[in-house]
C-alpha cells in the first residue's frame, strides 16, 4: 500500500517472494546511505593521503585507500585494519546525525 499525491490509497500486487516490509524502504535508505558514505570516503581518503605522505604506503602502495562499494542499501567496504575502528566509529556518527 502507498500513498498517491491526491492523497488516494493504492497498492500493487507482489508478483513472486515474500513481502518483506515496504517496497520503497530501500531506495529511501539509499538516498541517506549515500550521503553518509560519501563523507565518509572523502574522510578515508584523506587518512590514507596523510599516511602515504608519511610514507606509510600500507599494502596497496596508496596508504590504505578504503574500497567503499554500495548497491541500493547493501554497503561493502574493504576497509585496512588501520581504519577499522575509525570507519565503524565515523560510520556511526555520520549516520546517527541523519536518523539512521
Amino acid at each position: 500500500w502507498y500513498i498517491t499525491p491526491k492523497r488516494e490509497w493504492k497498492y500493487f500486487n507482489q508478483k513472486e517472494g515474500l513481502p518483506q516490509g515496504c517496497p520503497f524502504s530501500p531506495i529511501l535508505a539509499a538516498l541517506v546511505l549515500n550521503l553518509v558514505i560519501t563523507k565518509l570516503d572523502v574522510k578515508l581518503r584523506a587518512r590514507a593521503t596523510k599516511r602515504k605522505e608519511m610514507l606509510i604506503p600500507l599494502d596497496d602502495k596508496e596508504g590504505g585507500v578504503t574500497n567503499l562499494l554500495a548497491f541500493v542499501d547493501d554497503l561493502n567496504a574493504v576497509v585496512p585494519y588501520e581504519d577499522c575502528l575509525y570507519y565503524c566509529n565515523t560510520f556511526k556518527q555520520l549516520a546517527n546525525r541523519l536518523g539512521l
